[in-house]
């Protein structure tokens, strides 16, 4: 039982401390995720792109090394703990539970993270890395930008995906 003060309801009751961590954890990740991806797409890259050449080089590809350094372990390590938050300490216990409410929804956000993760690791690093060591004149850097926007543009349709599935999930 947790501590009480006289007969009052308790101050911190019992509370199962290794979903506690998980779940914060869980959280704490996809808000790092999301909100560098949000900040990236919406605020730093469109700045970049208004830069002389030389700039977004010089600036980009030191960005990208870093965010790949710290992007995408934080966001394997989001899903890792999403996975063991849905069944280890969730509600998905056997394949038949991914068919109920909650477990639609969570496989929505679990494939969504999946292919977000996917976007960025395989095509959105690579283009960006690509576009600022390239020598060939003829690559357009407006083209390029532009093709990236889209690219980053479906990384937030996914988050927002992901997002609206995680809240659905407190609902079902």
């Amino acid at each position: 039982m947790g501590r009480t003060f006289g007969n009052a309801e308790p101050i911190l009751p019992d509370m199962d401390w290794g979903l506690f961590a998980v779940q914060w954890l869980h959280v704490l990740g996809g808000i790092f995720w999301f909100g560098g991806s949000l900040f990236g797409n919406l605020a730093v890259f469109p700045v970049v792109l208004k830069l002389p050449e030389q700039i977004q080089r010089a600036f980009m590809a030191p960005l990208i090394e870093r965010t790949d350094r710290i992007v995408v372990p934080v966001a394997i390590g989001t899903i890792f703990l999403g996975v063991v938050r849905g069944t280890v300490l969730g509600r998905i216990h056997t394949v038949a539970d991914l068919g109920t409410p909650y477990g639609i929804a969570w496989l929505i956000g679990l494939l969504v993270a999946v292919g977000v993760l996917a976007l960025g690791v395989l095509y959105l690093s690579p283009s960006v890395r690509k576009l600022m060591t390239s020598t060939d004149s003829g690559v357009s850097f407006a083209q390029a930008g532009r093709r990236l926007q889209v690219a980053a543009a479906a990384d937030q349709l996914g988050f927002f995906v992901i997002f609206t599935a995680m809240i659905s999930m407190r609902f079902l």
